[in-house]
């Protein structure tokens, strides 16, 4: 999708005063996408109001992305795709560990 489709999208949305849920990336992993982080931005920006979630296999999700993208999100899902339920990778570990000590204050 070209970035001026998506603006006019969100924007057409923000016309209509849309608040209901919204996932920007629904199949495949978001972060393939290198726009994924300034797309919620402006979204979240136009559709103050909407209820953001972004699902996610946690592969290409590092820490700083992890940071910049969570203030734009009201739900974050990562699938880990691990029957031992074992967190996959070391980003993923640190971001869990991070994210219960931040719940936890």
């Amino acid at each position: 999708m070209t970035d001026e489709l998506f603006r006019k999208i969100i924007d057409d949305l923000a016309d209509m005063n849309y608040t209901n849920g919204i996932a920007l990336f629904s199949n495949n992993e978001p972060f393939l996408d290198e726009r994924i982080i300034d797309f919620h931005r402006y979204a979240n920006e136009k559709l103050s109001r909407a209820i953001f979630h972004l699902y996610t296999n946690g592969s290409l999700l590092t820490f700083d992305k992890f940071l910049a993208l969570m203030p734009y999100l009201d739900k974050l899902i990562i699938d880990n795709y691990n029957d031992d339920k074992e967190i996959n990778t070391p980003e993923l570990r640190r971001i869990y560990m991070n994210t219960c000590k931040l719940m936890k204050r």
